[in-house]
């Protein structure tokens, strides 16, 4: 019964599906890197190529309801990526090294981009839906 009415509650309605984009983004991250790390220049092509369309689409979907949870869950799913930039900041600070900080960071940006980009486009295509 409290699960139910947890559930029910806004903050439960907001907070599932970004942990899920979160959840589903590191997944995709993990395919990405492991596919990276053993040669699969295929895999990985296709690793990338689905987290920009998921980013994308699941962005554009959301934004017809609200457009600011929509940023954020472009966001949410990026953010595996940026974690690891962040972590690349040691071997900035301490090898001198900027390029798995750089890496990173362009994936994550990237990734944040084409789910920006897909509440963009179903914004300014369909505005907001009327609620009421």
């Amino acid at each position: 019964m409290l699960l139910l009415a947890m559930v029910q509650s806004s903050a439960a309605r907001r907070f599932w599906p970004l942990l899920a984009k979160f959840v589903l983004g590191a997944t995709v991250l993990l395919w990405f890197f492991a596919s990276m790390f053993n040669g699969l220049n295929g895999q990985m092509i296709l690793a990338a190529l689905s987290a920009l369309t998921f980013n994308a689409v699941s962005s554009g979907l959301t934004a017809r309801e609200s457009p600011q949870f929509a940023l954020l869950g472009a966001t949410v799913f990026a953010s595996p990526a940026l974690l690891l930039a962040a972590l690349g900041l040691g071997d900035l600070m301490f090898h001198g090294q900027p390029g798995p900080m750089l890496f990173w960071l362009g994936t994550g940006i990237v990734t944040t981009a084409a789910g920006l980009g897909g509440a963009w486009f179903v914004e300014r295509r369909h505005g907001q839906r009327q609620r009421g």
